[in-house]
């Protein structure tokens, strides 16, 4: 798939997200239980309507041939995108090494070559910054 084929979440969360009243629960939680919230919302706003698995299982091998597992949040059969939640802050400091490491073992499991990582401004849920993520070799 080429990389304008790709999912744009920074146009269709916010778009979307301006409908809701999603950003007064999240303001009230956690950093972590407002990710999960953000996380389940994104998965049912758009199981439907987007062409991709959301939350699936993988396998791997490390480097010492152990098997590591995860979830990752959304795979369209060409790019993985993992969804994060971050503070204002925290958005300026993006993309953060280990959520790169996270993408890449990802994408070593699902045998694809591009991941994008989504970051989401916590404080203002209309702010979506997407990073591409090749295959690290």
């Amino acid at each position: 798939m080429a990389i304008d084929e790709r999912i744009y979440w920074s146009e269709l969360i916010p778009e979307r997200i301006e409908k809701t009243d999603l950003q007064q629960y999240v303001d009230s939680l956690p950093a972590t239980e407002a990710g999960n919230m953000v996380h389940e919302w994104i998965e049912d706003e758009f199981h439907d309507e987007v062409p991709a698995d959301f939350e699936g299982k993988v396998a791997w091998l490390d480097e010492s041939e152990e098997v590591q597992r995860g979830k990752y949040d959304c795979f369209d059969g060409d790019f993985v995108y993992e969804f994060k939640t971050k503070s204002e802050h925290g958005m300026l400091t993006a993309p953060y090494p280990e959520d790169m490491r996270q993408v890449d073992e990802y994408m070593t499991a699902l045998s694809c070559e591009d991941s994008i990582l989504v970051y989401i401004n916590r404080d203002d849920l209309t702010e979506v910054d997407e990073y591409l993520v090749p295959k690290q070799d």
